[in-house]
């Protein structure tokens, strides 16, 4: 059996580690305080606290409920999920898409609500609830980003990763005193979402191109960004290849055939049609590359 006295050793001991780092006395000074702290601080917060639970199970599983009567469990469990938050909220300021494409919407916009209202002055914070119509307007911008993001299939698009840089610094940026300043904020993220429903739309458009194949999309972005080619020769130049093997695409040959063979096929099949295009001069600095690239992307996007 688990030793009690050992137990509540180990229980004081963290009582004492986190009163050393920040007091916890008050819930909302609490959530303030860990607005000053970064993530491995954070980080520990979390450890002690989580031992606190550990050890309220301990107690529970020995039978000391003289012991268990310290902890209060309630209050226990909200600074954890006030810490949680908090750490959720710096990896959202952090890598903004990346989290956006992984957590649900209510998710957001609890970390969102939370963090504001944290930052709200006191005579304002009965206003800051998830109904008041500024918050309403803040929190359906970041739903419909993030919507958008969740559609996008390659997060490494520069486009992205430019998207991922605004809305990075509008979160890291997040100043809030009073609740007229949420609608500032509100309109610098319409900005962000026009961005992510253009990129898609630009998407959607190349998809439909090749066939709803997102392995020309993909193919395409990565070869404008890399190569010093006009855009229109990229497109072309994918929409000949992709009408040769078009065929072939939805019957696993390309992955059985390898890829040296299939970039062989490739040049024997679609390099006349280049010529006469006069498309392959543009492109023949890259095409082993090119059709490298777009073999790798089959297979990803099968």
């Amino acid at each position: 059996m688990i030793d009690k006295e050992d137990i509540n050793k180990k229980y004081h001991k963290y009582v004492k580690e986190l009163e050393d780092v920040i007091t916890t006395d008050n819930l909302e000074h609490f959530s303030r305080q860990l607005t000053f702290y970064n993530k491995e601080v954070l980080f520990k917060i979390r450890r002690l606290l989580n031992g606190i639970k550990e050890c309220q199970t301990e107690f529970i599983l020995s039978g000391a409920m003289d012991y268990l009567a310290q902890i209060d469990s309630d209050k226990n469990k909200k600074l954890l999920r006030l810490t949680q938050e908090r750490i959720d909220f710096i990896n959202l300021s952090q890598n903004t898409v990346n989290m956006m494409d992984v957590i649900s919407n209510e998710e957001i916009v609890e970390i969102l609500y939370e963090f504001i209202k944290v930052k709200i002055v006191i005579m304002d914070l009965g206003q800051m609830t998830q109904d008041n119509p500024k918050f309403q307007r803040f929190s359906t911008v970041v739903r419909d980003i993030q919507n958008e993001i969740k559609k996008n299939k390659n997060k490494s698009d520069i486009k992205i990763r430019k998207l991922d840089e605004l809305l990075q610094k509008v979160f890291n940026d997040l100043s809030i005193s009073d609740l007229n300043d949420l609608d500032s904020i509100t309109d610098e993220l319409l900005e962000a979402l026009e961005r992510a429903r253009n990129i898609n739309y630009e998407n959607e458009r190349l998809s439909k191109i090749y066939g709803g194949n997102y392995a020309f999309v993909k193919t395409y972005q990565n070869a404008i960004e890399i190569y010093p080619v006009d855009k229109s020769v990229v497109e072309r130049t994918l929409v000949i290849i992709y009408n040769f093997i078009e065929d072939a695409l939805d019957k696993e040959i390309v992955a059985i055939q390898g890829r040296k063979n299939f970039v062989d096929s490739i040049k024997f099949k679609a390099t006349k049609t280049l010529l006469k295009k006069k498309l392959y001069t543009k492109i023949k600095g890259f095409y082993i590359q090119l059709l490298n690239d777009l073999y790798t992307n089959i297979q990803l996007f099968k």
